[in-house]
C-alpha cells in the first residue's frame, strides 16, 4: 500500500538555500572572462531575474573561483607571513571587473525580495612558479612558496570585501584529490588545462591552520574556512581527509563550512560516488552544528532524476545548501559557463532552458533559514522533500519527484502545519513551472496525481 507524510514539526537540519557557480573571469574556461558584462544590458537583467529574481529561481549563494592568472607577478616572491596583504599586488582589478559586476547586480536583486545573498570563493592552483613543477597545472606546491599561497588566497578575498561583496566562506580547492592526473614527475598527463594542484589530507590540514591565521590578521575573522571540494562525500570520508580533521584538534577548530562536489551514482564507477554522510557524521559528532554544502554537477539524461539527485543529497549526505554548477549556452561559442545548461542565448535573446523551470521547482521551495523536516514515501520511484518555515516568512513547503514513465497517486498526510491547503506548481516534459492551482488539505491528507518524470513543489497556505 503506498503511503506517504510529510511531518513539518521534525526539524532534521537548518537550510541555507540553494546558489549557483559563475565561472566568469576564470581564463581556463573558454570565452568566460566576461560573459556577464558581454550580454546586452536587456538580457543581463533577465539573467539575474531568472536566477536571483523574486518570480525566478530565488538563488541566495554564489560560488566563484580564485585563478591563478590573477597573480601579477610572473617570477617568484616571499613575503612574511605577519605582514599585511596589500591586494595591490595582484591584478584582481584587470581580470575581476566581469565577477565583481555580477555579484553586485546579484545582491542588488536578492535584496529586492529581502534575501541575503553569500559568496563563497574557491582556490583553483596556485601560479605555475609557486609549483615544484614551476609550470601551469604542476601537480606539487613548493613548501617555499606555502605562505605566498595562503596570502594568494586571503588577498582575493579581501579584495571582493573592500568592493562590499559579501565573502563569507573559502574553499581551499576544487577537486583536488585527484593524484592520478600526474605521472611519477607531477606532469599534467590527461586533462590539459588542469588548474589544480594536488592537496593530500596532511595539507589540507596544514593550510586550514595557516588560512585560518592569516585571514585574523588581515581583519578577515569573519570568513570561514572550508576544507576543499573533493569529488564527492565517498572520497571526502574513505580517502583519509575526515580523519585527518578529526585527528588535528586545531584544524577541525578552523573549519567554518564542510564542501564537496557531487559526483555521485549508484554505480560507484570511476570517478563517481553515492550519497553517505560518513564523512560528514565524523566530523559533526564534535562539531554537531557544522554546516555542510554540496555543488551539483552532474546532469543526469532526465531532469527529474537530477532533482532526484539532489533529494538524495539532502536526506543522504545531511546537507545544508545545493549550488549549481550553471550553464549559459550560446548558439555560436557553445557553452560558456560550466555545468548543465539552464539558459541559452540564441539571435540576442536570453532564453530558459527545461533543466531551468525543473531546478526552479525545488530552489523556491527550500529558502535560506527553513528547515528540512522528516518525510517518507514508499514509492520505488517517488520521493518527497520538506522544507519547514521554521519562522521564517517563508510557509510549510514540500516537493513531490517522480522520476517514473507512469503516474501516481500520492495520498500525502501532512503532520505539524498550520496550513489548511497548498498552492502547487510542476515542471514536467510538458510544463514549466505551471501553476496547478489550490489543493485542500482534508482529514489531514493532500490528494494529488505525479505526472511522469515531473517536479511538484507544495507552498503552504493559511
Amino acid at each position: 500500500m503506498l503511503r506517504a507524510y510529510v511531518d513539518f514539526s521534525k526539524r532534521l537540519r537548518d537550510w541555507d538555500g540553494f546558489g549557483i557557480t559563475y565561472t566568469g573571469g576564470v581564463r581556463r574556461i573558454p570565452q568566460s572572462e566576461k560573459v556577464f558584462m558581454s550580454l546586452q544590458q536587456e538580457n543581463r537583467l533577465r539573467l539575474l531575474e531568472s536566477l536571483f529574481g523574486s518570480d525566478g529561481m530565488r538563488a541566495a549563494i554564489i560560488r566563484l573561483y580564485l585563478d591563478p592568472a590573477y597573480d601579477l607577478l610572473s617570477q617568484p616572491y616571499r613575503s612574511p607571513e605577519e605582514s599585511t596583504i596589500n591586494v595591490s599586488e595582484y591584478a584582481f582589478e584587470a581580470d575581476s571587473c566581469d565577477v565583481c559586476a555580477f555579484c553586485t547586480e546579484a545582491r542588488r536583486v536578492v535584496a529586492g525580495w529581502g534575501g541575503d545573498l553569500k559568496l563563497i570563493t574557491t582556490a583553483l592552483s596556485p601560479p605555475g612558479w609557486m609549483t615544484k613543477q614551476k609550470e601551469p597545472g604542476g601537480r606539487d606546491l613548493d613548501p617555499v612558496y606555502r605562505n605566498d599561497f595562503a596570502r594568494f588566497m586571503v588577498a582575493w578575498v579581501k579584495y571582493l570585501r573592500e568592493r562590499d561583496l559579501p565573502v563569507k566562506y573559502l574553499s581551499l580547492h576544487n577537486a583536488g584529490e585527484r593524484w592520478y592526473l600526474w605521472n611519477e614527475t607531477g606532469v599534467v598527463m590527461h586533462e590539459k588545462g588542469v588548474r589544480a594542484i594536488y592537496w593530500p589530507p596532511e595539507q589540507v590540514v596544514d593550510f586550514l591552520k595557516l588560512v585560518r591565521r592569516t585571514l585574523d590578521r588581515n581583519g578577515l575573522q569573519d570568513v570561514l574556512l572550508t576544507p576543499g571540494e573533493v569529488q564527492n562525500w565517498v572520497r571526502f570520508y574513505e580517502w583519509g581527509y575526515a580523519d585527518a580533521l578529526r585527528e588535528d584538534p586545531q584544524a577541525l577548530a578552523s573549519l567554518g563550512l564542510l564542501t564537496s562536489n557531487s559526483f555521485a551514482d549508484f554505480n560507484c564507477q570511476n570517478r563517481y560516488g553515492d550519497w553517505r554522510s560518513t564523512g560528514v557524521d565524523l566530523i559533526r559528532e564534535q562539531y554537531p552544528d557544522l554546516h555542510a554544502w554540496v555543488i551539483a554537477n552532474r546532469a543526469p539524461m532526465l531532469h527529474s532524476d537530477l532533482v532526484s539527485e539532489i533529494h538524495n543529497h539532502i536526506y543522504g549526505s545531511k546537507i545544508n545548501a545545493i549550488i549549481f554548477d550553471t550553464g549559459l549556452r550560446d548558439e555560436v561559442s557553445g557553452v560558456v559557463l560550466s555545468g548543465s545548461t539552464l539558459l541559452s542565448l540564441e539571435a540576442g535573446n536570453l532564453n530558459q532552458e527545461s533543466l531551468y523551470h525543473y531546478l526552479k521547482v525545488m530552489c523556491r521551495a527550500g529558502q535560506p533559514g527553513m528547515s528540512v523536516c522528516q518525510v517518507a514515501c514508499n514509492g520505488p520511484e517517488v520521493s518527497i522533500t520538506g522544507f519547514s518555515s521554521n519562522e521564517t516568512p517563508h510557509p510549510d513547503t514540500f516537493v513531490v519527484i517522480n522520476t517514473g514513465t507512469g503516474e501516481t497517486e500520492l495520498p500525502i498526510e501532512i503532520r505539524g502545519s498550520a496550513s489548511g491547503g497548498f498552492q502547487v506548481y510542476r515542471s514536467s516534459p510538458r510544463e514549466n513551472y505551471a501553476k496547478l492551482g489550490a489543493i485542500p488539505v482534508r482529514e489531514g491528507k493532500v490528494l494529488y496525481r505525479a505526472s511522469s518524470q515531473s517536479v511538484t513543489a507544495f507552498f503552504g497556505m493559511f
